[in-house]
């Protein structure tokens, strides 16, 4: 799969999904999570032809740029910090497994930095962070995918019963347990696409 068709693919199931993120943030947040992601991934893709010539850590960069500035609250700067950390780890290596997580990894620690979280905060940072953990000794992609997926599966159904301790969910305290965390299940929507990909 190439990067312009997985970036069309995870666009589509955004959009498809865009009303149930948002009802999630409406239950601990804004309340506009999914519209606001969906949008912006809109205009990645509208932008996906002018990076066509670009090598791979360029064309991620330039996502997460856009990502930044087009999708409101903190899940923009979030997504865009977790790409652009991506995109600098990969820079001038080849992309082959090591390289992809360590870059993973870097990617972590960044995001884990700029949204001032810890694991298990009830954040996108605890799926991104499960998954790094399971993933550790994998031997191939379809492996990584494979893990990561039931590692994301089973962290975002376990916070869901936890109270949130970061961003604006965290102000509701006990009152934001049994509710899934919209960015966390962004990213778990993602991983859900990349399993079933894989054959």
């Amino acid at each position: 799969m190439t990067f312009e068709i997985l970036v069309k693919k995870i666009n589509e199931v955004i959009e498809q999904n865009k009303n149930y993120l948002s009802d999630l943030d409406s239950q601990i947040g804004d309340g506009d999570h999914g519209t606001n992601v969906s949008r912006a991934l809109n205009k990645v893709v509208e932008n996906l032809d002018s990076l066509a010539s670009l090598p791979l850590d360029a064309k991620i960069g330039k996502c997460a740029m856009l990502l930044i500035s087009n999708v409101g609250g903190a899940s923009g700067p979030l997504l865009g910090t977790w790409l652009m950390a991506f995109s600098k780890k990969i820079k001038d290596q080849t992309f082959e497994l090591k390289t992809f997580l360590d870059a993973f990894s870097f990617a972590n620690e960044n995001l884990k930095a700029r949204g001032k979280t810890e694991y298990r905060n009830k954040t996108m940072y605890d799926i991104l962070f499960a998954v790094e953990q399971a993933t550790k000794d994998v031997k191939d992609f379809n492996e990584f995918v494979k893990k990561a997926y039931h590692a994301a599966k089973d962290e975002n159904e376990f916070i869901k019963n936890i109270a949130a301790r970061s961003g604006r969910a965290s102000y509701l305290g006990e009152r934001s347990i049994g509710v899934n965390d919209p960015g966390a299940t962004t990213i778990y929507l993602i991983f859900e696409l990349l399993n079933k990909e894989v054959k």
